[in-house]
């Protein structure tokens, strides 16, 4: 597959796909399917998980004549360039994916949960990660995926997040449902406060960034990433669906030498 490799514009902090990003997009937009999560084909989550993205970072994706802003907004400090999905960029139907569910999740939030809901009601997905890629922004889409798992109670749901104060309203109102797993990604000392305000909540973990200094001292490490003469390899035998630390373990702060 061809590299292309200036897809990043990282001075203007814009994102320029090729033309045959934007037309992918655009007839989606165009002819809209339903929404749905993704399952299968990720060496690194598993065969049987299913995930959900929306646009990573704080971009601007020119995408043909429709931009559309990532969604981390001021939330992806530390990880912007190590974050793993990045590299999925130069892909011609994942960039338009991402866009059409952010899109979604801004636009026609209701659309999305009924068509999640039916994909959910066939019976066949046990995990789901929420924002592979991407970050929540608001309130009501936190509230559509503890609504999901309040409905499938015998699904497992579990999220990355680096908006705390989100996450943080909904714990402590008591609208976490038990079968939702919320890990806090820190990074240095992002994070940690907020983190240490919500640690006895049984919904939450620390997801720790470790890029050679923590904050917080995690108890297990991701066992898929490993440094190998100072680069990280990932084992791909060791799926996030074999592993389970971060949405069925009993610990609560777990670390990570890649993003």
């Amino acid at each position: 597959m061809k590299n292309h490799a200036k897809v990043f514009h990282e001075e203007a902090n814009i994102v320029t796909p090729t033309p045959g990003f934007a037309k992918i997009f655009h007839n989606r937009l165009i002819n809209p399917k339903p929404y749905k999560l993704a399952i299968g084909n990720n060496r690194k989550l598993g065969n049987a998980m299913a995930s959900w993205s929306t646009l990573m970072g704080n971009y601007s994706y020119e995408l043909g004549e429709t931009t559309m802003k990532g969604t981390c907004g001021n939330h992806c400090a530390g990880c912007k360039h190590a974050c793993y999905v990045r590299h999925s960029y130069f892909q011609p139907n994942v960039i338009a994916t991402h866009a059409i569910n952010t899109d979604g999740m801004r636009n026609n939030l209701s659309k999305v949960k009924a068509d999640l809901i039916k994909q959910l009601q066939k019976g066949n997905i046990q995990i789901v990660r929420i924002n592979q890629s991407g970050e929540i922004e608001n309130e009501d889409q936190f509230k559509m995926w503890c609504d999901l798992a309040t409905m499938f109670s015998n699904v497992q749901f579990y999220i990355y997040t680096k908006n705390y104060s989100v996450a943080e309203h909904f714990l402590t109102e008591g609208l976490v449902p038990k079968n939702f797993t919320i890990n806090y990604s820190i990074w240095h000392q992002v994070g940690v406060s907020e983190y240490l305000r919500v640690k006895d909540y049984p919904s939450v973990k620390a997801f720790i960034y470790d890029d050679g200094y923590t904050a917080i001292k995690s108890q297990v490490s991701c066992p898929a990433y490993k440094k190998i003469n100072g680069k990280t390899k990932l084992d791909h035998s060791i799926t996030c669906e074999k592993c389970g630390l971060c949405f069925k373990s009993s610990a609560k702060t777990i670390s990570c030498v890649d993003h």
